[in-house]
């Protein structure tokens, strides 16, 4: 069952996630550096993941049907 909060982010395209200590004081690090909020700077590197060539290749096998591995 779907609660309204979680309805909610489906239809903004957002999603919570937990992270480690290191990596968000690391995201907090640069995202300060760069002077720029976390949550962009989290976007960014999530958006150049889903259009680098291994996440492509990702796609396409699961298109495909293919075991995981």
């Amino acid at each position: 069952m779907v609660n309204a909060a979680e309805s909610m982010a489906q239809e903004r395209n957002q999603v919570t996630v937990t992270l480690s200590e290191k990596a968000m004081e690391e995201y907090r690090l640069v995202a300060q550096w760069l002077n720029m909020p976390v949550a962009t700077l989290m976007r960014q590197a999530l958006e150049e993941h889903h259009q680098s060539p291994s996440f492509g290749a990702l796609v396409r096998r699961a298109r495909e049907g293919g075991e995981q591995s």
